[in-house]
């Protein structure tokens, strides 16, 4: 009973912040503050109070239409809302599954729950788009190296065992062939941010 009521948390916790992805998702690279500016229907222009935006069960009551002018709200809300609750709750159990309880500290479970974000803001936007934002690639590899450095640090798993240098060269090796695809096509072949 312990661990699920810490998992219905997680859960929850994934919905909420998977209606703030949405909100980074649509504003990224718009001009649009992500911090500030309350959100409001595309159609009507109606501001939205905090019954239409329940993660998920908003969608659902209005059946994915503005309780205003009824104009159609896209499946993508509900959509990422979900695919982060799920994927949260994932990296949560995992964490329970080795041990029985959360063995990463939560500076590393934070650090795992920030990156999935950001690898759904980048999906997301790369469907919209077909473009993949330098900014959020370059802080996903920049607390990807800060975890591998916390590892090494505190001394847990691979990266004790296969040294830090092999660990902190690892992605730069990976990414090296599409590097050289974009330096040499000109950023023509794939983007920077691919």
């Amino acid at each position: 009973m312990f661990i699920s009521i810490y998992a219905i948390a997680v859960f929850i916790f994934g919905l909420i912040i998977g209606s703030f992805l949405n909100v980074v998702i649509y504003r990224y690279n718009t001009g649009l503050s992500i911090k500030s500016g309350r959100s409001k229907c595309f159609s009507c222009g109606r501001w939205l109070t905090v019954k239409d935006l329940v993660p998920v069960f908003s969608f659902l009551w209005y059946r994915g239409k503005c309780r205003t002018c009824k104009a159609r709200i896209s499946w993508q809300y509900p959509f990422v809302e979900l695919l982060t609750a799920f994927l949260f709750l994932a990296i949560y159990m995992h964490t329970v599954s080795i041990s029985g309880e959360v063995s990463m500290s939560p500076i590393f479970l934070a650090i795992d729950l920030i990156i999935t974000s950001i690898f759904i803001c980048i999906a997301v936007y790369d469907f919209k788009h077909k473009i993949i934002p330098d900014g959020l690639v370059y802080t996903t590899a920049g607390l990807a190296l800060l975890k591998v450095l916390l590892f090494f640090m505190y001394g847990q798993g691979y990266v004790v065992e296969s040294g830090i240098w092999s660990a902190v060269i690892a992605g730069p090796i990976m990414a090296a062939p599409f590097a050289l695809l974009w330096l040499v096509s000109g950023g023509r072949w794939m983007g920077l941010g691919d």
